[in-house]
């Protein structure tokens, strides 16, 4: 199933209809592809071209360390005073890329989401103060998206965390990373409608962005010498999810870029409160700053869907969420305004940065978790600065499910990732596709099938074990990473080291 769905969905990549090539005759496909190779080659030339003109055209070297033109990637965040001192880290070789072509990706779904919303009434009164993660929904409820690929959504903003860890001062360093602990929400502006899929039991997701990496390269002119000093790495980002635990429901995730990295395990109870659904996130969030040898955590607040049965649906997070560091004990704590009855403060949030004594002010950060947030540094009523900014949405979020761009090419399946990803990669699995290409009968259909499969396996016995996780020894409500993913991909072992049997029905 997996060679099956990958060799499709790469077909449509490169613009064959599958269904088309099956009534081919053999000289007609072998046409078919010969055209599309010449395609591809001129495309390859002309980026090649691209790529020689624009370094033609500098005034100094430059160090070329990737095959491809670097991104410019739009950050969304404020520069901090960025620290000169010291060795400047190497640049680190990424892993090898088997596909050496250019990366295309896409701005829409294949097909637009439906306009109806799905019907909540009948499910709301069969199931009143029950858990929802026990409650079974069909494929009308769910958005072509998995809760793994979720997670990788709350790392967006990582350039967050590579600006901290560049950061002189240590306020500076906690607001940011605070900053980031609020944009974790940004993506679910307009998702108030459809929940992700449940991945299967050891389902995965990773997402390797190099071309998000940022070479910042400096020349230098010693006794007339010119020297190029590459101050990060292209590794940009590297994520990687898993499906730990089925009964309850249990994710962990490990994320690393330029001299960062980032865990959490995730958790959740849900309860229907009225006309509300109420949402208590479980399991913390840890990032360090590897230059700096800091370690922050913190904990997501409560979050309610409101109005679920009539009325505008939209999402709600109230209370407090401590940022802490733990190396130094200082600490930002962000509130989340009730919107109340008017709806004035919905979304807003307030923030003070606390020096190590717990007294001391240091930093105030207020805005909208949905759309900016800005910072003083030295009192409440010093000028602002902005501290971050919510990456342009996508024309018409509605029919993309409200999904941010970043959200959009979660599920891509572009031809870098065909044969290198693990057979558990969430982009493989068929009744997400499907339901991404709107045929909604066929997607709930194989949702069944491999919802009872995966019961059958734990009846038998053979419920499926994390690969890449593992229960952490001081608490049970952590797991960890417990490495090698990265090396099985490096070394092509993904397909004997991964489960390889998780999506067939």
């Amino acid at each position: 199933m997996y060679a099956e769905v990958a060799s499709i969905y790469y077909d449509a990549e490169v613009g064959i209809d599958p269904e088309e090539v099956s009534h081919r005759t053999p000289i007609e496909s072998s046409s078919a592809v010969v055209r599309n190779t010449s395609e591809e080659e001129k495309e390859i030339e002309r980026a090649l071209e691209r790529e020689v003109s624009r370094h033609d055209a500098d005034d100094h070297t430059v160090v070329d360390t990737s095959p491809y033109e670097i991104a410019d990637h739009e950050s969304g965040t404020a520069t901090p005073k960025l620290s000169r001192t010291g060795p400047v880290p190497p640049v680190v070789s990424a892993p090898h890329r088997r596909y050496s072509g250019p990366i295309i990706r896409r701005e829409a779904l294949p097909a637009p989401a439906p306009k109806a919303e799905p019907s909540l009434i009948g499910m709301l009164k069969k199931n009143v103060g029950k858990d929802m993660s026990t409650i079974a929904f069909d494929v009308s409820f769910n958005e072509p998206i998995s809760l793994l690929q979720k997670l990788a959504e709350e790392v967006e903003y990582f350039d967050l965390l590579r600006l901290a860890n560049l950061a002189i001062d240590s306020t500076e360093r906690l607001a940011h990373v605070a900053a980031f602990a609020v944009s974790q929400y940004a993506s679910a502006k307009y998702r108030s409608v459809r929940k992700p899929f449940n991945p299967l039991q050891g389902e995965t997701y990773e997402l390797y962005r190099e071309d998000l990496g940022q070479l910042d390269a400096t020349l230098v002119q010693l006794d007339s010498v010119s020297l190029m000093l590459c101050e990060c790495s292209l590794i940009g980002l590297r994520f990687i999810s898993e499906k730990v635990n089925h009964h309850p429901p249990k994710f962990a995730a490990a994320a690393d870029g330029n001299g960062w990295n980032y865990a959490c395990t995730s958790a959740g109870k849900n309860r229907l409160a009225g006309m509300s659904l109420e949402i208590q996130p479980l399991g913390a969030q840890h990032v360090t700053l590897i230059d700096q040898g800091e370690r922050y955590t913190w904990t997501k607040p409560l979050s309610y869907m409101r109005n679920l049965i009539a009325g505008t649906k939209y999402l709600e997070t109230i209370g407090e969420m401590v940022v802490t560091n733990e190396t130094t004990r200082e600490k930002c704590v962000i509130t989340f305004k009730d919107g109340g009855w008017s709806g004035a403060t919905r979304n807003h949030v307030a923030g003070v940065c606390y020096k190590s004594d717990g007294k001391t002010k240091a930093a105030w950060i207020d805005g909208v978790w949905d759309s900016h947030l800005d910072v003083r540094y030295g009192g409440p009523k010093d000028p602002a600065h902005m501290l971050w900014i919510v990456h342009p949405w996508p024309t018409k979020p509605e029919l993309n499910y409200g999904f941010t761009k970043w959200a959009i090419e979660l599920n891509e399946l572009t031809p870098d990732l065909v044969g290198v990803i693990a057979p558990s990669d969430s982009r493989l699995r068929p009744d997400q596709r499907l339901l991404e290409e709107a045929r909604f009968a066929e997607a709930d259909q194989l949702k069944l099938k491999l919802e009872e499969t995966q019961r059958r396996r734990k009846n038998e016995g053979h419920e499926v074990q994390p690969r890449w996780f593992k229960a952490s020894s001081a608490t049970e409500d952590e797991w960890k990473y417990n490495g090698g993913y990265w090396e099985a991909r490096e070394e092509g072992s993904l397909n004997t080291k991964a489960v390889t049997f998780l999506f067939d029905p």
